[in-house]
């Protein structure tokens, strides 16, 4: 009999415990555990079963908790092509940094195209906010002018960050103008760098024998992105011509995706400048 009192106490503690708020310290309780004083833990604390790893420390997921890093940010989504996209700032998200870069111009006969200009912002965000993002595209090649690379443009509800392109060739004694960018509204914790311009073309020459003459011309490459630890440019044409005929000729390339500009090329004109690009990181 006492043993059948003990387990219906029991079992009503239980129940009572599983339906009420505990207070320590706190007669009326507003959570399942509400304490009214310091805690004193000399084991663990686990977040969904999980203790975690060394390093890392409790981060609110707006409806719950996890084990995180502070280090850095470490998601990204990134926007290419010629194209108009947007960002959804995901829950929980409070902060965003945007690295954008314009697009390359293409390249001439006598000269390979700039490089896009870059940018870096870091800007305080709302979950649930919208970021309208139009990436720049790449210039076509010419014989002696081309036109900019295309302006890259990310729009924070009304607060616009544009990285402009890099500068077209206008003429064939000039190279491209190298830009940066500008901001219109609040901005804080931005900024600007230029692109940079593409080379020269060059030659040499020699006489091969009493009757030949060999010029190797080598065509400009084309401005190397800002922005990046290791950037590549991408050369233009290289060709050997024998008393003025091309004998061999190796054919550059489109320029190095993102924002190079164009390399220059034989005959018709260069190569075309590369399209803009855009990484929006965020914790």
């Amino acid at each position: 009999m006492k043993q059948l009192l003990l387990l219906g106490i029991a079992i009503q503690l239980s129940i009572f415990c599983n339906s009420q708020n505990v207070g320590i310290n706190n007669p009326s309780p507003a959570e399942k555990l509400d304490v009214n004083g310091n805690v004193n833990i000399t084991g663990t604390i686990k977040a969904n079963g999980t203790a975690g790893q060394s390093g890392q420390v409790l981060m609110s997921t707006g409806t719950g908790l996890s084990w995180g890093s502070t280090a850095g940010y470490r998601k990204s989504k990134s926007f290419s092509g010629s194209q108009v996209s947007t960002f959804n700032v995901p829950a929980g998200v409070t902060e965003v940094m945007v690295e954008a870069w314009g697009a390359g111009s293409g390249g001439t006969t006598n000269n390979g195209g700039t490089s896009g200009g870059y940018a870096r912002t870091v800007r305080t965000v709302n979950p649930g906010d919208v970021i309208n993002i139009t990436i720049g595209a790449g210039s076509s090649y010419g014989v002696s002018s081309s036109l900019n690379g295309g302006s890259t443009i990310v729009n924070f509800s009304g607060n616009i960050l544009t990285v402009f392109g890099g500068g077209g060739i206008p003429a064939a004694s000039n190279r491209g103008l190298p830009q940066s960018g500008t901001s219109s509204g609040t901005f804080d914790n931005t900024y600007f760098f230029n692109g940079s311009e593409g080379k020269t073309t060059s030659s040499t020459g020699f006489l091969k024998n009493a009757t030949t003459y060999v010029e190797i011309a080598e065509f400009g490459s084309g401005g190397i992105p800002t922005g990046f630890l290791n950037p590549v440019a991408q050369g233009g044409d290289h060709v050997r011509f024998e008393n003025g005929s091309a004998i061999i000729t190796v054919s550059g390339q489109n320029s190095k995706f993102p924002s190079a500009g164009g390399g220059a090329g034989n005959n018709s004109g260069g190569w075309y400048g590369a399209d803009g690009f855009v990484v929006i990181w965020w914790n």
